[in-house]
């Protein structure tokens, strides 16, 4: 316990010694924010886990074999991968466009004339220009690929792109496979890079500019495996710290215990508060974050990488 007081407060000072570094990043996004916009209101109370899906998850095929995945989703924004013009494989972040959520746009890339729209089992995409010609048409989901099934003998396998098992690796929403295809929730989900993240842009506008800094333990308890569904261990702590529309911070947890369990990552404050539920991505070092009783996800990035520092 003292060793592991002792790690705490070694990263708490090296993280209040970037607290001027966040403070002027805060700054140069003040000019993307709405003057307007209302500071977010806390609440702390009766919250709940959720699942961060939708009826856009799945993969759509095009008649050439041109496909396009889409998956960790919240209320507002999807994520999409697909490959580009050149062949390379490329993340996109959509935003519903209608109150109905069969409509979206490019929010990561600011490219509104592409259009996808979302009619059961067929994602179509139009655009009013040219420039993304190779990527336009109306694409097929293929029902059995890019999902959790139950398998006959009541493991759980997700099955890949192509619709087979997926084996000995991580799933894109977070989760390990071991050689034969069965969730392996002994190991929990998959680790979080140490380091500080920020709000993505897409999301400043709606939710306000949040920085969290994350220090991840590396010890043996922290890799032990879990012995039961309900086991847990705790692998690290956060700082977190939210600004008002005057790029103010107004708001600051410190000290809070991040735990990863074969449910998922959950921060806790000092009274055992459930603070967040994480739901981390492959995609570079982003984090869907659930926040405090509701059921909205935010999104956040990797800026800076504290894996040098031991976490």
């Amino acid at each position: 316990m003292k060793e592991r007081n002792e790690r705490r407060e070694g990263m708490r000072n090296n993280r209040k010694n970037r607290k001027l570094l966040i403070c002027a990043a805060a700054l140069l996004l003040a000019a993307a924010m709405p003057m307007g916009e209302e500071a977010v209101v806390f609440a702390e109370q009766g919250f709940s886990r959720v699942p961060n899906h939708s009826a856009w998850d799945g993969t759509y095929y095009r008649e050439d074999g041109q496909r396009v995945t889409v998956y960790d989703t919240d209320q507002d924004y999807v994520f999409l991968s697909r490959a580009d013009g050149y062949g390379q494989e490329i993340v996109d972040i959509l935003e519903f466009t209608n109150a109905e959520k069969t409509q979206a746009v490019s929010a990561a890339f600011m490219d509104t004339s592409v259009v996808y729209t979302l009619s059961e089992d067929t994602l179509s995409i139009n655009s009013n220009t040219s420039d993304s010609a190779y990527l336009l048409g109306s694409y097929q989901r293929k029902k059995n690929a890019s999902r959790w099934r139950k398998a006959p003998d009541g493991t759980d396998n997700y099955l890949d792109e192509e619709g087979k098992i997926l084996c000995s690796r991580m799933t894109p929403d977070g989760w390990y496979v071991d050689s034969e295809g069965k969730w392996a929730w002994q190991v929990g989900m998959m680790l979080i890079t140490p380091g500080r993240y920020e709000s993505m842009p897409a999301y400043s506008a709606r939710e306000g500019f949040e920085t969290w800094s994350f220090s991840m333990y590396s010890s043996e308890e922290a890799s032990r495996p879990f012995n039961s569904l309900d086991d847990r261990v705790e692998v690290g702590c956060v700082d977190y710290t939210a600004y008002d529309r005057n790029m103010n911070p107004y708001y600051t947890k410190e000290s809070l215990s991040v735990y990863n369990s074969p449910r998922g990552y959950v921060i806790e404050d000092v009274s055992g508060q459930e603070f967040a539920w994480l739901y981390p991505s492959i995609h570079g070092n982003d984090l869907m974050i659930q926040m405090y009783g509701t059921e909205t996800y935010h999104t956040v990035r990797l800026v800076e990488d504290y894996s040098d520092f031991g976490g």
